[in-house]
């Protein structure tokens, strides 16, 4: 099990795993790429059996928002490979020491490398401050493979892993329901939560009152005093 190692230790890790896969499959007439097979592999060596609190290992989520079974059989065919592999990497950089551009270093196209980018909620390493969350899922819902990733995400953690909390529920179901507008093009890519829950109520949460979902978008987005906080440059 690595997923708690330093970032060297487990960029070693994943360098071998790619070396001996460039190995197995470099040829003469054509160059070597990175695919799922491999990043499935990094899943694999990285978490091995390590289990959420409702007992299910982690990497079987990451599989399922991949379109993958747990022994890594394709059971989505309509996912391409570069968002196959967004997808298995969706929680990677958020749950280990390792950032988004380490990937870069492992043989990862540039597109992809932005879109995992994107897809990561930034975190301040010093103080361990997250960048509000509202604002992570508006600035990625510009992105349509971001926005199918993080539907299905959100959606397979929903079934499989529901949160104890009500809260925690609830920023599943609103993030849901935003995700769902954007792909129906009820709301334009980048539309704030405030905007989106003031002027489709009826998209909120079922159950949910107009009150209660705008009081979670208030406390989960920029305010006066975190504003220009973080540095949304690279995305």
């Amino acid at each position: 099990m690595l997923f708690k190692k330093s970032r060297k230790h487990l960029n070693d890790a994943i360098m071998r795993l790619v070396s001996e896969d460039q190995n197995a499959m470099s040829t003469e007439n054509e160059p070597w790429v990175f695919t799922p097979a491999l990043a499935s592999q990094i899943i694999n060596k990285v978490f091995d059996m390590e289990r959420r609190k409702s007992g299910r290992l982690v990497k079987c989520h990451m599989f399922a928002v991949a379109g993958l079974g747990t022994s890594g059989e394709t059971q989505n065919p309509n996912i391409h490979d570069e968002d196959r592999i967004l997808r298995l990497f969706h929680d990677l950089f958020e749950d280990t020491q390792l950032e988004p551009q380490d990937s870069l270093k492992w043989g990862i196209d540039y597109d992809t490398y932005q879109k995992i980018n994107l897809l990561t909620r930034l975190e301040d390493k010093k103080s361990g401050a997250r960048e509000p969350y509202c604002d992570y899922i508006e600035i990625l819902s510009n992105d349509a493979e971001c926005v199918d990733a993080k539907l299905d995400d959100a959606i397979d953690n929903l079934e499989f892993d529901p949160p104890n909390r009500n809260k925690q529920k609830l920023k599943k179901e609103v993030t849901i329901c935003y995700l769902r507008a954007i792909q129906q093009s009820i709301i334009s890519p980048g539309t704030s939560f405030k905007s989106f829950a003031s002027q489709h109520p009826e998209h909120l949460p079922l159950g949910r009152t107009q009150k209660e979902a705008l009081k979670w978008i208030n406390d989960n987005s920029s305010s006066l005093k975190n504003i220009g906080a973080w540095d949304y440059s690279h995305k």
